[in-house]
C-alpha cells in the first residue's frame, strides 16, 4: 500500500491539517526539552564534551521525529522528504520560522566545528541556538504568535 504524505497533497492548509501538526510538534517537544535540559546541566557542571554529544544533531532528530509522527511512519526520513516537510511546516499560518531558517536550524550543527572556539564556547553557542529554536516552537504551540 502506498502512503501519500499529508504535506504533499495540494490544497489549502486548514485547521484540520494544523491540529495534527501541532500535536506532532508537541509530542516530540518533550523529548527535545529533556535533552536541552541535559545540555544545560552538562554546561553548568563544565562537562562540555557531554553537552556536545547531546547537542549533536538534536534539531535534525527532532524535525525527523516530527515528520515521522505527523506522517505516522517509522521509515528513515530522506533529506528530500524532510526538506519538503520543512517547506510545508513553514507555510502553516503563524508558524514563526521561515523555510530558510528551518533549513538552517536543521543543518547548522550536523557537524560540530571545534576550530571556531574552545569546547566551552562552542557548546554554549550551540545551546543558545537550540534554545532559540525551542522557544519559537514552544511559542507557536502556546499560540503566543497567533493573530
Amino acid at each position: 500500500m502506498k502512503t501519500i504524505n499529508k504535506f504533499l497533497v495540494g490544497g489549502a492548509i486548514t485547521l484540520s491539517s494544523v491540529l495534527p501538526m501541532k500535536k506532532a510538534l508537541a509530542q516530540e517537544l518533550g523529548k527535545f526539552f529533556s535533552r536541552m535540559f541535559g545540555t544545560y546541566h552538562a554546561i553548568k557542571h563544565s562537562n562540555f564534551k557531554k553537552a556536545l554529544k547531546i547537542e549533536h544533531g538534536l534539531i535534525q532528530n527532532y524535525l525527523s521525529n516530527v515528520y515521522r509522527h505527523f506522517n505516522n511512519q517509522d521509515a528513515i526520513v530522506t533529506q528530500d522528504s524532510l526538506n519538503k516537510f520543512l517547506r510545508y511546516l513553514s507555510s502553516v499560518k503563524n508558524f514563526p520560522i521561515s523555510y530558510e531558517d528551518l533549513v538552517d536550524f536543521n543543518e547548522r550543527y550536523r557537524v560540530i566545528n571545534y576550530a571556531e572556539g574552545t569546547i566551552k564556547e562552542v557548546s554554549e553557542e550551540i545551546y543558545k541556538f537550540q534554545n532559540s529554536f525551542f522557544t519559537k516552537i514552544n511559542s507557536f504551540l502556546d499560540g503566543k504568535n497567533n493573530d
